[in-house]
């Protein structure tokens, strides 16, 4: 196979249970890299826009430096690794969302100078990698596929904690329910036999008839100021933290 050139790009595709958001927020946190890269093993921030990492891969390390280029949250974020005084490759992530819970992501290589004879005889000697542009499409496939099991595990374990609070909420809300159905129709059809211009049904009914007249002119008032409040209530706990 011929040597990786300038403008030579490789890519990998996968789909992904997630919305844009959380796939962005996993391939932008450059500390997790060595998660799903099969040779980076630690990145780090060393500036704004700049982080370095350590690879190692059988019998060969080695440290390269990079610079974030393109921030799109939701959509694409990229970065270009330097290496001898110049830009050596770009690593991008491409974002697509194919609906509201399903993203399509692509992890794109290019070269940004032709592959120096002396990098083929180390990888070749080091690596034991003897066609990189085969190699570099395993990795990549690698990777995607190790980004698609991080970002659906994390959310799975996202609805798991919320699961509990869904059921304590259902449980609440049956628990204000004070007459069952069964018994509710039988009171409304023996209402009507007895032809009751009024038919109140449990303790529920029977505080909301009364209400009124306990509280005069300010019942209703009351009322809104306690579905205000109910409102805000609910608004409060189901805004994202």
């Amino acid at each position: 196979m011929p040597r990786l050139r300038k403008g030579d790009v490789l890519s990998s595709s996968i789909a992904i249970s997630a919305t844009a958001g959380e796939v962005y927020a996993i391939v932008s946190d450059i500390t997790r890299i060595p998660q799903w890269s099969p040779e980076t093993v630690s990145a780090g921030w060393v500036a704004a826009d700049r982080f370095r990492s350590r690879n190692r891969r059988r019998l060969a390390g080695w440290r390269t430096d990079a610079r974030v280029v393109t921030v799109e949250p939701g959509r694409r974020f990229s970065f270009v690794v330097e290496s001898m005084g110049g830009d050596w490759t770009q690593w991008t992530y491409v974002i697509d969302e194919t609906d509201p819970d399903t993203v399509r992501l692509t992890e794109e290589f290019r070269m940004c100078v032709d592959l120096p004879t002396a990098v083929l005889i180390f990888e070749r000697l080091c690596l034991f990698v003897f066609d990189r542009r085969r190699d570099l499409a395993s990795n990549l496939d690698t990777s995607v596929a190790r980004i698609k099991a991080i970002v659906e595990a994390e959310r799975r374990r996202r609805e798991e904690v919320a699961r509990p609070q869904d059921r304590a909420t259902v449980e609440n809300s049956n628990n204000v329910s004070l007459t069952e159905p069964e018994k509710a129709a039988r009171i409304i059809l023996r209402g009507m036999d007895r032809n009751h211009g009024r038919i109140l049904i449990g303790a529920d009914g029977r505080i909301a008839a009364a209400a009124p007249r306990l509280l005069g002119a300010s019942y209703s008032g009351i009322i809104a100021r306690a579905m205000r409040f109910a409102l805000k209530r609910k608004a409060a706990t189901e805004r994202p933290a």
